[in-house]
């Protein structure tokens, strides 16, 4: 993710959450795929922030491809269907607010799986799809 910062006053800080890869110059390199959180700061510790997504590497190989796949409906207002073609061994579906903290977890053992993410807020949320402890598949959520 490149930053450009202008304005304020230098020095500037950039801090990324999730915190994985690292700072070169204005570039921050060795990101997984996701979506990230970045947040410029300058000396008086104005800060402003955005959001960036990673894509993931096209020659990655994924045990559950996109078309294996789908979450529907989304945008979602309480409850969505999981649906797998396949479900392989040791799957794990996840969700977590922008700031990485774990706010759903379920082991799919069929084909279609209901969501349920009543007790969560209104927000933007990314997801994971991972087997044997490797993510496989990650996304985003919308829930109103």
């Amino acid at each position: 993710i490149q930053v450009t910062s202008s304005g304020g006053t230098p020095p500037y800080s950039i801090t990324w959450f999730p915190t994985n890869g690292q700072l070169n110059g204005n570039t921050i390199e060795a990101l997984a795929a996701g979506e990230y959180l970045v947040c410029v700061s300058d000396s008086f510790n104005c800060v402003t922030c955005f959001t960036d997504t990673v894509l993931e590497d096209p020659l990655f190989s994924n045990e559950i491809n996109s078309e294996g796949f789908k979450i529907y409906p989304n945008p979602l207002n309480q409850t969505a269907t999981l649906f797998l073609k396949h479900v392989p061994e040791q799957c794990m579906f996840a969700v977590f607010e922008l700031t990485g903290r774990k706010v759903f977890e379920i082991i799919p053992e069929k084909s279609e799986t209901t969501i349920d993410l009543k007790n969560l807020c209104t927000g933007i949320y990314y997801f994971e799809i991972s087997t044997k402890g490797t993510v496989q598949q990650k996304g985003k959520l919308i829930l109103y």
